[in-house]
Formats: structure tokens, sequence, C-alpha cells
């Protein structure tokens, strides 16, 4: 970076772990801030810290940016092999055109929708894509976009074998008319929906859906990444532009506790 106004000192993750605790109720920070920092190291920037969350349940969140050239390690690094997943939201593709997806991503290649169908060009029950973006499918890097991981540990094995099992197309009982309404009730658990987990209500729309996870949800979510051209993009970026919009409702409404 040849701008010195953007130049940005690498912290250690001694002082992530300080900046995460200070001021906020939620535990010692999990391995997935370690891997963040190295992460940011790696692309020559360090990640980004603001505090959200209800009044009664403050939480830092881990802002990190993601390139093209980063798309598929951050995927990589914040999915299954590590305990968590990432939902991805999509409010637009490359060219511009309106897309207002929230895809689950519980391996590094998938964009799950419908009942655990994946719309990454590879499941033969979905077939061919037509979509704008350059690979015709809905996992793609695009302008806006936010990538929320939550941290399920135990939980993703539930998730990976009971709601994500093998199932015919179309799914002869589908859980809902929405192609994305079904995500916050996806089964962590006996009975237990993924939303539930994460300490926020459900919602009917993507937008809505993924600033509840930014706003309001607990300390299984620690870290955004941020889709962007470039690491100048990012450190411009104010805290509110990082977060985004609050969810309808307000973040008091939002949060289950």
């Amino acid at each position: 970076m040849g701008d010195q106004r953007f130049s940005v000192k690498l912290i250690s993750s001694a002082v992530i772990a300080t900046l995460l605790c200070a001021g906020s109720v939620q535990a010692q920070p999990s391995h997935l801030v370690e891997l963040a920092q190295a992460y940011t190291a790696r692309a020559g920037t360090a990640p980004r810290v603001v505090v959200t969350g209800p009044e009664q349940r403050r939480v830092n969140r881990v802002f990190v940016p993601v390139l093209p050239s980063t798309f598929e390690e951050f995927h990589e690094l914040f999915t299954e092999k590590n305990g968590a997943v990432i939902l991805r939201y999509s409010p637009a593709f490359p060219n511009g055109q309106v897309d207002n997806h929230l895809a689950l991503a519980v391996q590094a290649k998938d964009t799950l929708f419908w009942d655990g169908l994946n719309h990454n060009g590879t499941d033969p029950r979905v077939g061919p894509h037509q979509t704008p973006a350059p690979n015709g499918t809905w996992r793609y890097h695009g302008p806006g976009g936010r990538m929320v991981v939550a941290r399920l540990d135990e939980k993703l094995a539930y998730l990976k074998n009971s709601y994500l099992a093998p199932r015919s197309y179309p799914n002869p009982t589908p859980k809902t008319k929405n192609c994305v309404e079904w995500l916050p009730s996806a089964e962590v658990g006996p009975g237990e929906g993924l939303f539930h987990l994460l300490g926020i209500s459900r919602s009917h729309t993507s937008n809505n859906m993924v600033a509840k996870l930014i706003h309001a949800a607990n300390d299984r979510v620690e870290l955004v990444g941020v889709s962007v051209q470039s690491l100048e993009e990012f450190q411009k970026m104010s805290d509110q532009e990082l977060t985004g919009p609050p969810p309808a409702g307000g973040v008091e409404e939002a949060a289950r506790f």
C-alpha cells in the first residue's frame, strides 16, 4: 500500500483479546479470533472491533476484510474444520443486479438455501444455474456482502447430520415457502433452531436476518467478514458502515436470552 494514510499497525492476538474483553460480558475470545488475526496479518492489515448487542448483552464483533483474492481462504478457515459455519449475505451480484440472499456454508464450498440443497453448482438435485455472477451460481464475491461466522462447536455435527442429510428434490415436506426462511430454524439440536442458539429471533428476509446477526446475536458470533475490493476500502469504512443498519424493530426486540 503506497499511501501512508492507510498504513495499519498489525496488533497481536493478546491485544485483540484485551480489546474484546474490555467492557464486554462475553467470555475469552475463541480460537476463531486468533485465526482472524493471522488471516488479516497475511493480507497486510488488522481486524476492526465494534461493540454491538442489546444493553444487557454487549458483544465485541471482529470485522475483517474479504477481498476477491481471500474469498476462498476465508471460507476454508471459518467453516466446518474449525467448528464454525458462515452465513453469507449477498445484497447484489457483481454487476449490481439485486440478489438479497442469505446462504449457509457448513463446508467451504457450500451455498445452502432450501433444506440443505447446495446452490454452488455441484448439487445434481438443483441443476445448472443462470445467475449474473461470473460463475453462474449464488456463490461469489459481491459488493456490500457480509460473511457472518457463527461458532457452533459441538452443535455442528447435529446440524450437518440431521438437517443437511441427503434427501430427494423437490423436498416432499418443505419447511417453508421461502428459500431462506428455513435458515433461522435449521436444527442444531433436538427442537433447537440455529437463531435460538445465536440468541436472536427469527426473520423472513435476508437483510433483516444479517442485521440481527451483527447487531443482536450472542458471543457465538464473534467474526464478520466484509466484502471489499481493497484494503483501503475496508480501512476507510466507519463503524456504522461495517455493521450496517440495525434490524427492523430495533436491537432489543431482535435479541433472545
